[in-house]
């Protein structure tokens, strides 16, 4: 239990359930743009009704007129993206990129067993970016590859180790709404679902990692644009 207990926390606040908070514009080359970020995130697995609540900071960086990257650290670990835009830069209808990313996090609950839990996935999501006026309807849809591990060591020296690969499939919603020439607010709704899981355990004890059921989450990012790339059409 304690395996679960520490992997579906790690799974559902860490790094495997961000939303995408990726616009499909590019910054264009030289531009720059900071992002904070706080989320609800929900899932039925082990019977718990909890929402858990992030928060993040993304920094995005315009490397050329088509490819961004961004790196994303907090309560959700971390995270890096490289964005490419597949369509024309000029182009002023409906965009579409690809965002591949690499993201891991670590926890660790201490006691008379320490139990060490961490997830590293590898996501990429074709993101569809709609003009509406001044502003960007985004609609993504992603495949996602998650390892979870675990290990429990006793005080008296005993260890035991766990492994998950899960591969999920997802989509997100969002509204990528300009304030300003600079600042942006950016509502997103992501939901979840794993459709294949192997785990292994080095023991005969009991226990699970990864998750069965959706999840769904609830993101808002404020974003600041920054330096000299291209202004936003």
């Amino acid at each position: 239990m304690r395996f679960a207990v520490v992997v579906w926390w790690i799974g559902l606040s860490g790094c495997t359930t961000p939303g995408m908070l990726e616009p499909v514009e590019p910054l264009g080359a030289g531009g720059r743009q900071v992002s904070a970020e706080v989320g609800a995130h929900y899932s039925p697995e082990i019977d718990t009704s909890d929402v858990v609540v992030s928060t993040n900071v993304t920094g995005r960086f315009g490397l050329s007129p088509r490819v961004d990257m961004s790196v994303r650290g907090g309560t959700q670990g971390a995270r890096w993206t490289t964005k490419v835009l597949l369509t024309p830069p000029e182009s002023g209808g409906t965009r579409v990129a690809i965002a591949p990313g690499l993201g891991g996090a670590v926890a660790a609950l201490p006691g008379l067993t320490t139990t060490t839990a961490g997830v590293v996935d590898f996501r990429l999501p074709v993101l569809i970016g709609v003009p509406l006026k001044d502003h960007e309807l985004v609609v993504s849809v992603y495949g996602r590859d998650t390892l979870y591990f675990a290990g429990l060591s006793l005080l008296w020296g005993d260890m035991a180790s766990a492994w998950s690969n899960q591969v999920s499939a997802g989509t997100s919603l969002g509204l990528r709404i300009h304030a300003s020439p600079r600042f942006e607010v950016f509502p997103e709704l992501q939901v979840e679902q794993p459709i294949w899981r192997s785990t292994s355990f080095d023991s005969d004890r009991e226990g699970d990692l990864g998750n069965e059921w959706p999840t769904v989450n609830l993101q808002v990012g404020l974003m600041w644009r920054l330096g000299k790339g291209d202004e936003p059409s």
